[in-house]
């Protein structure tokens, strides 16, 4: 059987945070399947290649754009370093000698938990007596993996901690100086597979890393142009001002939305956008809310293992053991060649049940909608969460059959719901299907449903979120929306109100009125494809 590999590419500090997180569990999925039958060694390899380190059998197949500084003890090779190699801090340059200025640049310790990893005394089915929530402070700090010495690609610079890195041309700029390395590093991946399925991204959706991404896209499209592109852009809650008149920040943040979707448009499969923030542009307390879920909201490491855990979902069809999709099939099921912008939602259906000794029939049987109770929209600006999707792939995972559907359903039931026989059984596709086509015709939506034995794993490092059942059922959906109409009205009418002479940053890398009107255009005619009748009115008046 050949073997179709995944490339993963990561933009960002905020994106590696996701992608630790992502990995982590496949990490935990590898050594369950590592020893086990044909099929499990072909999802080992679709994502995964052999290592030549001595300290781990498999790395993933990724490379992770990010700064020097937020490597923290992890060295550039993919490894961490030994205790002996940490530095006790250094000092460059010399007092009183000319123009030259001292520098003192602080040691920086391995955390506890890394240092149970190295030395192999980390349990990947125990605890572990650490404060994750007060000392992870970038994403290598809860890493239970290694990674290979082509994985790491560091910027040129480090751009004041990324604090000059916030807008989408500096990554375009930024992609130049760090080109050559990309490129040999890629090839190093794409050459080693047998047949290359297609290319993951995760990237920063508020900084500098979406032009980076963007750079990476349109080399993706020229030289494996046939080969999927499937993007989750991030967004961290701690990035907007509370100010959004005066604040520039915000001012770029619009932008990069709005170049990156220019990028999706031209060079994309799909691009998912996900996030904990209930609007990308305003300052809101407390973000989204998942029932049965409690999170720090002001935590990467919080708000991350949440947008991971979605994303892990609904990309399990890609490496599942029965009934597996290409990267090209998933992409088409919710894009179907026209919505190339996506969302993720996520929840947890049965968890308030089960004490009641409800299933998924009785808790569908209630709901007037997938996403009524069931699952929670990761998008900005959807607070209708009964909304009609355009398009589907939704994922149930992990349900015992004695929680599929009662015994015996009351004929009134039955009745009630057109049927004058039970058609459900044991497997949760039964109920799936019949509700599938009963709250989304497919005349209005295009579903696709899928179930998966597999479920989310709640092992450290992940963090303790989820509260009530331990083993929960998960429901996830990558979906498309007539909804995204207005967050993208929304955006073409903040660009169109912008002073872009204020913003010297922005005339620095051409942004011009006519470069931001034609930019506008192509947001219109990908809000179009969403609800053709509705931008059709708002363009005649």
């Amino acid at each position: 059987m050949s073997i179709n590999e995944i490339i993963t590419l990561q933009f960002g500090n905020y994106s590696n945070f996701v992608g630790t997180h992502y990995w982590n569990s496949h990490q935990k999925r590898l050594l369950e399947r590592e020893n086990s039958t044909e099929d499990n060694r072909n999802y080992i390899t679709k994502l995964f290649r052999e290592s030549q380190s001595s300290r781990t059998r498999f790395v993933p197949r990724a490379i992770c754009f990010d700064l020097k500084t937020k490597l923290q003890t992890l060295k550039q090779d993919g490894t961490f370093a030994d205790e002996d190699d940490i530095s006790d801090g250094f000092t460059t340059g010399a007092q009183d000698v000319g123009d030259i200025v001292t520098y003192n640049e602080p040691k920086i310790e391995q955390n506890d938990f890394v240092k149970q990893v190295q030395s192999g005394e980390f349990d990947q089915n125990g605890k572990v007596k650490f404060e994750f929530e007060s000392e992870v402070k970038t994403w290598s700090d809860y890493m239970t993996y290694e990674l290979d010495n082509h994985s790491i690609q560091l910027l040129s610079e480090n751009y004041n901690d990324g604090d000059d890195f916030k807008f989408f041309g500096k990554g375009q700029d930024e992609y130049k100086n760090i080109e050559d390395d990309f490129e040999d590093y890629l090839h190093y991946w794409a050459e080693e597979c047998d047949y290359l399925e297609g290319f993951q991204l995760m990237s920063d959706l508020h900084n500098g890393y979406t032009g980076l991404q963007s750079k990476v896209l349109e080399y993706l499209a020229d030289d494996y142009n046939k080969k999927s592109r499937l993007s989750f852009m991030n967004w961290s809650t701690s990035t907007t001002s509370k100010d959004e008149k005066d604040d520039f920040d915000v001012i770029y943040q619009y932008l990069n939305v709005a170049l990156s979707l220019q990028t999706m448009k031209n060079y994309n499969s799909l691009s998912v956008f996900q996030g904990m923030q209930s609007d990308y542009f305003k300052s809101c307390d407390g973000g989204i809310q998942i029932p049965y879920v409690e999170y720090q909201n002001d935590l990467a490491y919080h708000t991350s293992a949440i947008l991971a855990a979605a994303l892990d979902s609904t990309t399990i069809p890609l490496y599942q053991t029965q009934g597996t999709m290409t990267m090209s099939e998933l992409c088409h099921h919710v894009s179907h060649g026209k919505w190339k912008l996506a969302g993720t939602s996520f929840g947890l259906p049965l968890q308030g049940s089960l004490s009641d000794g409800n299933t998924l029939f009785d808790t569908m049987l209630s709901a007037k909608g997938f996403y009524n109770g069931m699952s929670t929209c990761l998008f900005p600006n959807l607070k209708d969460v009964a909304l009609k999707p355009n398009s589907q792939l939704v994922v149930l995972q992990n349900l015992s059959s004695d929680l599929v559907c009662p015994d015996q359903i009351d004929s009134k039931i039955l009745q009630g719901l057109g049927l004058n026989r039970n058609v459900f059984n044991r497997h949760p596709m039964s109920v799936l299907e019949y509700f599938s086509e009963r709250f989304y015709p497919c005349k209005t939506t295009l579903t696709k449903l899928y179930y998966s034995t597999d479920k989310l794993r709640q092992d450290q490092p992940f963090p303790d979120l989820i509260k009530g059942e331990k083993n929960p059922t998960t429901f996830s959906s990558l979906y498309t929306s007539p909804c995204f109409y207005d967050f993208l009205h929304g955006i073409v009418m903040a660009l169109r109100r912008m002073n872009l002479h204020k913003v010297h940053a922005i005339q620095e890398f051409g942004l011009d009125r006519d470069i931001i009107t034609e930019l506008t255009e192509d947001l219109v005619q990908i809000a179009q494809t969403y609800n053709y009748e509705k931008a059709f009115h708002e363009l005649e008046e």
